[in-house]
């Protein structure tokens, strides 16, 4: 069973569990966010984005809960070495990207600017499933013969906090748009992992901004 596919029953589990927590005199909301994500980590990732779903429940006008899931991308810096004397040659290469599945919960604060638009400030934490595709290409030679060689960085799964703070606007009753400012920082750190030798820990803190839509049901 794939790691996405575990992030995507755990996180439908979370949601089932919640909704009776939160259902008597609740507002529910449904809410899809776009995040374009600007990596800390500029000499390991060259851009990021995912995509969240939340399911939000608001116990009154100003305080609210919500559980999410997210799919996401981050496609790594590629590094590329050429080298040729005498003896012989070496090249490597290192390029690919990460396939992200953040699941978790948040606590929500809204406050009015005016009748039809609103702060929200957002505070959770996400546990991270990851699936790399990171690849390292390896060629030598000498007078003697020549190999090569293609093996994959694994990454563990990480635990991230998520800050935020976004403003809507509502178009009916029923319906907000929202767009925002997040930042997303790491609890417990992935460790890349190559020939099964730990490489230390890869960090995927970043700061993001979003836009999304959000609907009450």
């Amino acid at each position: 069973m794939s790691r996405k596919w575990t992030a995507i029953q755990v996180g439908t589990v979370l949601a089932m569990l919640a909704v009776p927590l939160f259902a008597q005199d609740m507002r529910t909301e449904m809410a899809v966010k776009l995040n374009s994500l600007l990596p800390s980590d500029t000499d390991s990732w060259d851009s990021a984005a995912n995509l969240e779903i939340q399911t939000r429940f608001w116990g009154d006008s100003q305080l609210g809960a919500a559980v999410s899931i997210g799919f996401g991308t981050w496609v790594a810096r590629s590094e590329y070495v050429e080298e040729e004397d005498e003896i012989g040659f070496y090249s490597s290469a290192i390029y690919g990207n990460v396939s992200e599945v953040p699941v978790g919960v948040s606590a929500l604060f809204r406050t009015r600017v005016n009748p039809t638009v609103s702060l929200v400030f957002e505070a959770g934490i996400r546990y991270v499933f990851i699936d790399s595709s990171i690849t390292v290409e390896i060629a030598e030679g000498d007078d003697a013969g020549s190999s090569y060689s293609r093996e994959r960085i694994d990454m563990d799964n990480a635990v991230q906090g998520v800050v935020g703070l976004g403003i809507e606007g509502m178009i009916d009753e029923s319906i907000r748009v929202f767009g925002g400012l997040d930042c997303r920082f790491d609890i417990v750190e992935s460790h890349e992992r190559f020939l099964g030798e730990d490489l230390g820990p890869t960090s995927l803190r970043a700061v993001s901004a979003n836009i999304g839509v959000a609907w009450a049901f």
